[in-house]
């Protein structure tokens, strides 16, 4: 696993202040990432860039760190039913046997990058999903490219924060204590707009909440016959990756960052 080649640390748990560092400085990066992005009038995300060869650039440069992510990719592919997929809550499929990575292309601007890379990873053999988030996570912030650098913070945003509030017991006044969420990052932070959807929904042909239904018992047991015991949660584990790479990369948490070893 990326895990065992790559994180190795000593450490089997982490702390409460850890678990809050580390939420509290994605929280201020996405913060801080949010008001560099290009806007339009009326402050919609816009990206005139080539996305996808931005996605295959971030890769091969995070394959400079870690080997066996580099080489040659393929372009990642938007997926021609995105609005079905928008109904399983997908964001991303890979295909193994056309060794394709495929992207929902009606989902929000921000969830692209991220996805693009998270796809990108499974093809150099990384097929557990958290660690495929991690991966798309660190080709993202590591991108010269500041809407990657914002995908990136967003696509794990979800995943800490809920853990944190979990671990404080869902106590409002200690949660509210630390570093706040922007209320344009949260805008930001969304699978598909209510436009969108509502455009999904006027083309369907099956209910929404059947479809997920569906879907989310099929992703349940592909992960669980593909070895991955908790199926769907394996997703959220990206969190103790996360702690995993701040543990092995960084010597301390200081004034809301890292400060990287050997600096």
């Amino acid at each position: 696993t990326f895990d065992e080649k790559y994180l190795q640390t000593e450490k089997e748990e982490y702390s409460l202040e850890e678990l809050m560092n580390l939420r509290d400085y994605v929280v201020i990066q996405a913060n801080a990432l949010s008001a560099m992005v290009d806007r339009d009038e009326h402050q919609n995300i816009i990206y005139s860039g080539n996305m996808e060869e931005t996605a295959i650039r971030s890769m091969q440069s995070l394959g400079e760190q870690y080997d066996q992510l580099a080489g040659y990719y393929p372009t990642p592919k938007p997926i021609a039913t995105s609005d079905f997929l928008s109904q399983q809550h997908m964001k991303g499929y890979y295909f193994p046997f056309s060794m394709e990575a495929n992207y929902n292309k009606v989902m929000d601007t921000m969830n692209k990058p991220a996805t693009m890379c998270h796809e990108l990873a499974h093809l150099k053999g990384f097929i557990y999903e958290d660690e495929a988030n991690l991966i798309g996570f660190l080709a993202c912030i590591n991108s010269d490219d500041v809407a990657f650098q914002y995908s990136g913070y967003l696509s794990v945003l979800n995943y800490i924060d809920n853990d944190f509030y979990e671990s404080i017991n869902r106590n409002k006044e200690i949660y509210k204590s630390h570093v706040q969420i922007k209320s344009r990052v949260k805008k930001d932070n969304v699978f598909l707009t209510e436009e969108t959807w509502q455009e999904v929904e006027k083309k369907a042909v099956i209910k929404t909440a059947t479809v997920k239904k569906a879907s989310n018992a099929f992703v349940d047991t592909t992960l669980v016959l593909n070895g991955i015991p908790d199926g769907s949660l394996s997703y959220t584990r990206v969190v103790g990756l996360m702690l995993d790479y701040y543990d092995c990369n960084c010597d301390i948490y200081e004034n809301g960052t890292y400060l990287v070893k050997g600096q």
